[in-house]
C-alpha cells in the first residue's frame, strides 16, 4: 500500500515541519498504515537523532497489537524499525513509575494487583491500624478525581462515584496513597495519578522523555482521559505531537474520555494543523457499507434492507423491551430467552461462515448477553474464542503469585486446577468451574473416576509434600499437556502461553510475573484474529477486524450514534444486523 490523497497529505505536512497535527480517521481509513509511515517520513527527512525514538502511544491493547503488525510489514532492513517505539499508557507508565517511584515517597518495589486483591490488601493494612475504608468506594476511582492543594476536583463527568461524600472520597485517596507508599502494592487504576504526580514533582522527567522521544503519535486519542491527556501535554512541551482521533468512536466516556479534549486542541496549540481521511480502503469495492457509515456519521438514517455485503436478520423474542435493567430472577431468565433467540436466528450464517473458515463476531451491547449467549453456543458443541482476555490473565497472575509461597503442594492442589481450568476455553475443567476446583484437595482429587481427574491426580499425587517451586512449576506443566493430550476440551493458547512463559523463568517472582503481564499485555490473545467465532461486546471488539459481523438488537443501539458506529464498523467483509421484536415477557 502506498500513501496517496490525504494520507500523503498528512505526510508532507510533517515532512514540512508542522509542530502539531490532528488527524480525523474514521475506521477503514488507513489510520494504523499512516501512523507507522509517519514514523518512517521522520525518520527519512532526518528529523530524528540516531539514539531518537517516535513514540506511538495508544489507549488500547487492541490499536497496540494492530501498530505492532503493521510494523512488521516494513522490510527487514528498513533502519525506521529501530526508531518506533509502540506503547500503550499503562506499559509505559509503568516503565516511569519502577524508576522514579522514590520522588513520590514509596519505599518499596511496586507490585501490580487487580482491583480485587487491591481492596483486600488495603482493608488488611487498615485493620492493623483500626481503620476502615468509607463504603461504596473502589479502586477506578483513581482515574476520577484529583487532590489539588487539599481541594478534591473531579476529572471525570461520568463517575459513578461523584455523588458520594467529599470527604470520603478524600480519605480514601489520602490513605490509599500512604499504604502504596509503604508498601509497593499498585491497581491499573493508579498509574496516571501516579505518573503525573512524578512529572509535577520532577519537571526534568518530562524533559527528559521529550529528549528521548522528540515526537509523540497519540493514537486514539479520543480515548483518552485526564491523567493520560495531562501527561501527553507535559511531553508536548518540548515534543512535536500527532494526533490520530474519531469523534464518533469515542464510547469510553465511563472512563473518562470527553468529546471536549478534543475540542481543546485548536485552542491549547495554536499552530495545529487538521486533516480528514475520508477514503475508506477498507471499503473500496463494498459501496453500500461506505454509505451505511457515511449515513450513520451524518446523523441520516439508512435502509438495512439496501444491504449487499450482508443481511438484515430479525426475530421476535417473548421479553421485556427493558429487561436489561431489571434485577433478579426476571432479568436472568429474560436474558437467557433472549440468548437462545439470538443463537437460532444466526446459527444457519455461522454454520456456513464458519466452514468457509471466516472470523465472525457476535457483538451485545450488554455483558449478561454476550456471556449468556457465549454458554448457549457452547451448550450447542460451538466453542467461541475470547477477543479480550484480561480478567482471565489477572486470576492467573494472581494464583501464580499465591504458588510462589514456600508450602508443600498439598495446599496448591486448588490453585493448580484453576490455572489449569483457566487455561481452557471454557475455563472448566470437564464441567467444573473454577468455584468448584478451589474446593478440592490432594484427597478430594484422588477420588475423583472421571479419566480426565486420574490423570491429573496422576501427575501430582507423587509430589504432594513437595515444598520446591520448581516442582511445582512441573507438575503445572504436566498437567496442561495431560490437558492437551487426554482431554477433548479446547485450550486457550494464549492464556496458555502466559502460564508457560511464566513458569519458564528461573527464580521466578511476584515481579516477573507482573512484567510478563505488562510487557506483552498479553498481545496474542488480540493480536490474530483467526478463523473462527467471537461473540463480545461492542467496547471489547473496538479496534478488532472481523470478516463477518453480527450485531445484537440493533435498534437499542441505533439512540447511541457512537457505538452505533464502532459495532457497524468492525467488519471486513460483511454486516449482519439482528433487529429484535420484544413481545413483552410472559411470567
Amino acid at each position: 500500500m502506498a500513501a496517496k490523497g490525504k494520507q500523503q497529505e498528512f505526510l508532507d505536512l510533517l515532512a514540512s515541519g508542522a509542530n502539531y497535527v490532528l488527524v480525523e480517521a474514521p475506521a477503514g481509513t488507513g489510520k494504523t498504515y499512516s501512523c507507522i509511515q509517519a514514523a518512517k517520513c521522520l525518520w527519512d527527512n532526518n528529523m530524528l537523532m540516531p539514539y531518537q525514538k517516535v513514540l506511538i502511544l495508544t489507549f488500547s491493547r487492541n490499536a497496540r497489537a494492530q501498530l505492532i503488525k503493521e510494523l512488521s510489514s516494513l522490510s527487514p532492513g528498513d533502519p525506521t524499525r529501530k526508531h518506533i517505539e509502540i506503547n500503550n499508557y499503562h506499559s509505559f507508565f509503568k516503565k516511569y513509575l519502577d524508576v522514579y517511584r522514590d520522588t513520590l515517597g514509596i519505599s518499596q518495589p511496586l507490585s501490580v494487583v487487580d482491583d480485587d486483591d487491591y481492596a483486600e490488601l488495603l482493608a488488611a493494612y487498615l485493620e492493623i491500624q483500626r481503620k476502615k475504608l468509607p463504603k461504596g468506594l473502589r479502586s477506578n476511582i483513581f482515574d476520577d478525581f484529583s487532590l489539588e492543594n487539599g481541594h478534591l476536583i473531579l476529572k471525570n463527568s461520568q463517575s459513578e462515584f461523584k455523588a458520594k461524600k467529599e470527604k470520603d472520597i478524600i480519605r480514601y485517596l489520602d490513605e490509599a496513597f500512604r499504604f502504596t507508599k509503604n508498601t509497593g502494592f499498585i491497581c491499573f487504576a493508579q498509574f496516571g495519578a501516579l505518573t503525573c504526580k512524578i512529572l509535577q514533582s520532577s519537571p526534568s522527567v518530562a524533559r527528559a522523555i521529550s529528549h528521548d522521544y522528540p515526537v509523540v503519535i497519540l493514537d486514539e486519542y479520543q480515548d483518552t482521559n485526564y491523567y493520560q491527556e495531562q501527561f501527553v501535554s507535559s511531553i508536548l512541551k518540548e515534543s512535536r505531537g500527532i494526533f490520530f482521533a474519531d469523534r464518533f468512536q469515542m464510547i469510553y466516556e465511563f472512563r473518562g474520555s470527553a468529546e471536549e479534549r478534543l475540542k481543546q486542541l485548536p485552542k491549547k496549540y495554536l499552530d495545529l494543523k487538521t486533516i480528514e481521511f475520508t477514503e475508506y480502503f477498507r471499503y473500496k469495492d463494498k459501496p453500500d457499507l461506505v454509505d451505511l457509515l457515511t449515513a450513520i456519521r451524518s446523523g441520516t438514517e439508512f435502509d438495512y434492507s439496501k444491504l449487499t455485503n450482508g443481511k438484515l436478520l430479525s426475530r421476535s423474542v417473548a421479553c421485556d423491551p427493558d429487561w436489561h435493567i431489571k434485577k433478579g430472577k426476571s432479568a436472568k431468565t429474560q436474558c437467557s430467552i433472549l440468548s437462545k433467540q439470538i443463537f437460532y436466528v444466526c446459527i444457519g450464517q455461522v454454520s456456513a461462515l464458519l466452514k468457509k473458515n471466516k472470523s465472525i463476531a457476535i457483538l451485545c451491547r450488554n455483558n449478561n448477553v454476550a456471556s449468556r449467549l457465549a454458554e448457549v453456543f457452547f451448550e450447542n458443541n460451538l466453542y467461541p474464542r475470547s477477543v479480550s482476555d484480561t480478567n482471565d490473565l489477572l486470576k492467573i497472575n494472581k494464583i501464580l503469585k499465591k504458588c510462589l509461597v514456600l508450602e508443600t503442594l498439598h495446599t496448591k492442589v486448588p490453585l493448580l486446577l484453576c490455572a489449569v481450568a483457566l487455561c481452557m476455553m471454557d475455563k472448566k475443567i470437564d464441567g467444573e468451574s473454577v468455584e468448584t476446583l478451589m474446593t478440592y484437595t490432594g484427597a478430594s482429587l484422588s477420588r475423583k473416576r472421571k479419566s480426565i481427574f486420574k490423570a491429573l491426580n496422576a501427575v501430582i499425587s507423587p509430589h504432594l509434600d513437595s515444598d520446591v517451586l520448581e516442582t511445582c512449576w512441573e507438575v503445572l506443566r504436566k498437567m496442561l499437556d495431560v490437558m492437551n493430550n487426554e482431554s477433548e476440551q479446547m485450550i486457550n493458547y494464549p492464556r496458555k502461553r502466559f502460564v508457560e512463559h511464566c513458569i519458564s523463568k528461573k527464580e521466578l517472582s511476584a515481579d516477573d510475573i507482573d512484567k510478563v503481564m505488562m510487557q506483552r499485555q498479553y498481545i496474542d490473545s488480540y493480536t490474530q484474529i483467526t478463523p473462527g467465532l467471537y461473540i463480545t461486546t461492542i467496547h471489547q471488539s473496538k479496534g478488532k477486524e472481523f470478516d463477518r459481523v453480527f450485531v445484537v438488537d440493533v435498534d437499542s443501539i441505533a439512540v447511541e450514534r457512537n457505538l452505533l458506529y464502532v459495532s457497524h464498523s468492525r467488519m471486513k467483509e460483511a454486516l449482519y444486523p439482528i433487529q429484535i421484536k420484544y413481545l413483552g415477557y410472559n411470567h
